[in-house]
């Protein structure tokens, strides 16, 4: 079973652990560059540019998603080889992506979004950066949509569902904020349901070792997919305080920081590493 490490960078990471490698989603955003690929003074704000607007009548013949969304893909049946075994890319992608989500935070002058990694299925439980969960008035947490097997990557697709979110309540998942950490800038919520097939990914009990490869899924605000994969290496691990955000938000924060080779976008915030 591979498990993972939550270790606060310039945005936290969350670190996947297979034998020699590190596997991994994101925590935060942010370009590449040292100590995570993550400008330590960037944090994500509310995106004014999306409007979330009330109810607005459906194109007739049409819905955002299927009323019975898929499940994610079954793993292996015992005779095959599973992904903590056989450790390929594709395999360690699918098996995170179980474990993922897309947190976005309605605000009343626009919307933050970010990713969120289940940590505990029974309770819940999602990890994810406390500047992705702060001032919320609102927040709804999206899993993957899957369709013929394969994660539906188009972001529009749940941005949709959004905006019919006073039409359609059943299709959305809300979340409270059940505990935050300002200084290591991370914050625990609970969603009211978790999807059929969603999985924790436990958390490793030890560190990484510089040059294991670094796995990421998150959800970049650059890009117009979701769930998006990203590969690079552990470069160092040491103890750092900075400063990061700006006006309505800064953060004064002291934790252990994994310098990766990966590059970091405003949106990957609170997806493991």
């Amino acid at each position: 079973m591979p498990s993972a490490v939550f270790l606060a960078d310039e945005q936290e990471r969350l670190v996947v652990q297979w034998p020699g490698r590190v596997h991994s989603k994101p925590t935060s955003p942010g370009n590449p560059q040292a100590a995570v690929g993550k400008n330590p003074n960037d944090l994500p704000a509310a995106n004014p540019g999306v409007s979330i607007p009330g109810p607005a009548a459906k194109e007739p013949g049409k819905s955002a998603a299927p009323s019975k969304p898929e499940p994610p893909p079954a793993d292996p049946s015992p005779g095959q080889m599973s992904p903590a075994s056989s450790g390929s890319v594709q395999e360690i992608y699918n098996y995170v992506l179980k474990s993922t989500s897309l947190i976005i935070n309605v605000m009343p002058n626009g919307i933050a979004m970010g990713t969120g990694s289940v940590i505990d299925a029974n309770e819940r439980l999602i990890l994810t950066n406390f500047h992705v969960v702060a001032n919320s008035a609102e927040l709804v947490v999206f899993f993957p949509i899957y369709e013929n097997g394969k994660p539906v990557a188009e972001r529009e697709r749940y941005m949709n569902i959004l905006k019919e979110r006073t039409k359609s309540p059943e299709e959305l998942i809300r979340a409270e904020v059940l505990a935050t950490d300002t200084q290591r800038d991370l914050a625990l919520i609970r969603v009211a349901k978790l999807p059929p097939g969603t999985e924790a990914l436990p958390l490793a009990k030890g560190l990484v070792n510089i040059g294991q490869t670094v796995h990421s899924v998150g959800n970049p605000g650059a890009s117009g997919a979701l769930w998006v994969y990203t590969q690079g290496a552990v470069r160092s691990v040491y103890r750092k305080k900075w400063k990061a955000g700006g006006e309505g938000l800064l953060l004064t924060l002291e934790a252990e920081v994994v310098e990766t080779q990966v590059s970091y976008q405003p949106g990957d915030s609170g997806g493991r590493w």
